[in-house]
């Protein structure tokens, strides 16, 4: 089938007498190198990796694992492990110097089997500039995709978060929209798009989105945190509240939930959101005596309590292992309460954020 359409495609670029480069020709007439079965493998992996939790993540992992299983082969299965590894480096679910190595050997791989598809030329893009924080050879990458595959939505998401950190709000927003325009049932688009607008500062569209997201899928756990985060921004505390407990029970912490909604009716808002912060805290510092804990779910939550020296501690300790959300620093508001400390433009700077 997949030959068919190959071959369809050449006739009608023929009959038509479009000028090809070499370069385009091969994409026309390439169609897929895997096998079904694993191409159905690599889909059900990406439906799970688009659900965008850590739960889902390792679903998405087995999935990628059981199609380069069923075909050594398929460039895709390589592709998806490298997606894989990418947002659980950025995500701070595994130790940057351990999964992005894992991001640029499964996608090498990728492009050595197919240097056709886009996706890998992504994550080798997301490496460059995320870990290595060498941000204009970063974006030539990023480019290279996107001219690679210039309708497939991914790669506009992609190119949007990179615009989001070189300071580019508008055109990040544009391209999330891009995005979503070619694959507008998606949550994870949807979603994408409400948080380009949370990191330009636009609170109510980010909203908005946010919304239909849960409309869409009413479990999907960044939404509500989205949301509660909006609703912060904006001084809505009674919402806010609402949807930082929906977060939890959404995810299944359903005492810590009833914890923090008993809280905010004795102690109000302030007292609610503290008690959540530090229950957090709490947790993580429990995780990190038998697991990987990423230092700056340490620094964001002491820079939300606004422990000014502990924030920064553990932000050095993040710059020390090169976590690649540290590129999103300048535009966070979680942290707002020492943003006009000298420590953090020194940090900023070396970053090498523009």
């Amino acid at each position: 089938m997949l030959r068919l359409q190959s071959e369809v495609a050449w006739d009608v670029v023929k009959q038509i007498q479009v000028k090809l480069t070499p370069e385009q020709q091969q994409r026309v007439v390439s169609y897929g190198h895997c096998a079904p079965n694993a191409h159905d493998l690599y889909l059900q992996g990406m439906y799970h990796w688009f659900k965008a939790n850590p739960e889902e993540y390792e679903k998405a992992r087995d999935y990628f694992e059981q199609a380069k299983t069923a075909d050594p082969n398929c460039a895709e299965a390589y592709g998806g492990l490298g997606y894989y590894y990418s947002i659980s480096a950025d995500e701070g679910l595994l130790p940057p110097r351990e999964g992005w190595p894992k991001v640029r050997a499964n996608a090498n791989k990728a492009v050595t089997l197919d240097p056709n598809i886009a996706g890998p030329y992504i994550s080798l893009a997301a490496a460059t500039f995320f870990y290595d924080w060498d941000f204009n050879h970063g974006m030539e990458q990023m480019k290279r995709a996107v001219e690679l595959s210039p309708e497939w939505p991914d790669a506009h998401r992609e190119y949007g978060v990179f615009l989001r950190v070189l300071g580019r709000p508008e055109e990040s927003t544009n391209q999330a929209k891009q995005a979503l325009e070619g694959d507008p049932f998606s949550a994870g688009m949807r979603a994408s798009l409400a948080w380009a607008y949370y990191y330009a500062h636009q609170w109510d569209e980010a909203i908005n989105h946010f919304k239909v997201t849960l409309q869409m899928d009413s479990n999907f756990l960044a939404a509500h945190e989205g949301l509660a985060k909006c609703y912060q921004q904006k001084k809505m505390e009674k919402e806010a509240i609402e949807h930082f407990i929906s977060e939890m029970r959404a995810g299944g912490a359903d005492q810590l939930a009833e914890q923090i909604e008993s809280t905010y009716q004795s102690m109000g808002y302030g007292g609610a959101v503290r008690a959540l912060y530090l229950t957090k805290l709490q947790q993580y510092q429990q995780l990190a005596k038998e697991a990987y804990v990423s230092p700056l779910f340490f620094a964001d939550l002491y820079a939300l309590l606004d422990e000014k020296d502990e924030a920064f501690k553990y932000l050095e300790e993040a710059y020390q292992e090169r976590q690649s959300k540290l590129t999103d620093l300048k535009l966070d508001p979680d942290y707002d309460n020492i943003r006009s400390d000298p420590r953090f433009a020194a940090l900023v700077k070396k970053i090498g954020l523009p």
